[in-house]
């Protein structure tokens, strides 16, 4: 049986929650039980963040192998040293971000999500699930003047929506069926455009 909500559609933002998109599933499901159902990033998107961890690194080596260490000035020093500290620090956050699941716990009724903005929030706060679809084209160059490139791809966002309208990203590239099999896990609406 669905639950029902007073939160109508129309009240709620339709922009999607975040500008990244993908044109690769980057979120698989699992429920390992009947209680608990899982979000966690697929294993096309961890390849794809690991060949940017490499690339990243691979820039830093060859940075690296760029400058003499016999005559290390500061500013060679400098030079050497953002770069590092960049990787590092994306290294960082693109491995949090991957290890992030959002779970969905019927038996402790809590849905939370990892990553750097860690949620923990109450199954009863849930409303709906929101399927956004958006289009991504591809440009060149920044800003009023961006230069359109042929190609482009659809892509779906899924949300959940809060009993406040409050939205939370679940996955940037998702499909109707995802959304479907967490509403009925939820028994709540889906919601779509």
């Amino acid at each position: 049986m669905q639950k029902t909500s007073t939160i109508h559609p129309e009240n709620v933002s339709w922009e999607p929650l975040t500008q990244y998109s993908a044109n690769y599933k980057t979120a698989t499901i699992t429920q390992p039980s009947t209680h608990l159902l899982i979000i966690k990033n697929s294993t096309t998107n961890k390849l794809f963040v690991s060949v940017m961890i490499i690339f990243a690194l691979l820039t830093v080596g060859f940075r690296l192998d760029f400058f003499s260490f016999e005559n290390l000035q500061s500013v060679n020093a400098i030079a050497v040293a953002i770069p590092i500290l960049v990787t590092v620090f994306a290294v960082f956050l693109l491995v949090k971000s991957v290890n992030a699941p959002s779970k969905f716990d019927k038996l402790n009724n809590r849905f939370s999500k990892g990553g750097y903005s860690k949620v923990s929030r109450s199954l009863d706060d849930i409303v709906a699930v929101q399927l956004i679809e958006k289009y991504t084209s591809r440009s060149v160059g920044r800003g009023p003047g961006k230069l359109p490139m042929s190609g482009g791809y659809g892509s779906q966002e899924l949300n959940v929506v809060l009993k406040n309208t409050e939205r939370i990203n679940i996955s940037t590239s998702s499909n109707k069926n995802d959304a479907l099999q967490l509403a009925q896990f939820l028994q709540i609406p889906l919601w779509e455009i």
